[in-house]
């Protein structure tokens, strides 16, 4: 069943799905929404979750759709549109670090010690002007 359930899916996202392209940068059957092969042309068997296809593409096919929600009850894990956090090279130490916002350069070691530094440089340029 698993294996037909993803053949009429296939089929749909071929058809319908506005983020699908046949070929792109010599990428086959590219997703625009994740920048890489499309999530149901993996080579592994398993049929996984796709936010844009359960929000905007499985509305014209009811009965599949609710194969679909069969298939995956009890399971809540997206692959698409999942709030991830982006990884990012500190750029004192140089190390890979998890951001905590899109503005972050430093990792925590680095940031306290960029702080001090920031305030000695402060204070020593206030003293030597006044």
């Amino acid at each position: 069943m698993d294996k037909q359930l993803k053949k009429e899916i296939i089929k749909l996202v071929k058809g319908e799905c506005a983020n699908y392209d046949r070929q792109f940068c010599n990428i086959n059957h590219y997703c625009c929404g994740l920048d890489k092969t499309c999530l149901f042309f993996m080579e592994d068997e398993s049929i996984t979750r796709c936010g844009y296809l359960e929000k905007g593409v499985f509305s014209l096919d009811a009965d599949l759709e609710r194969e679909y929600h069969e298939y995956h009850s009890g399971n809540q894990e997206f692959t698409y549109l999942k709030n991830v956090k982006p990884k990012i090279r500190c750029r004192r130490c140089g190390d890979h670090i998890e951001a905590n916002s899109n503005r972050q350069r430093y990792c925590e070691g680095c940031r306290k010690y960029n702080e001090k530094e920031k305030a000695r440089l402060r204070k020593q340029k206030s003293r030597n002007i006044g």
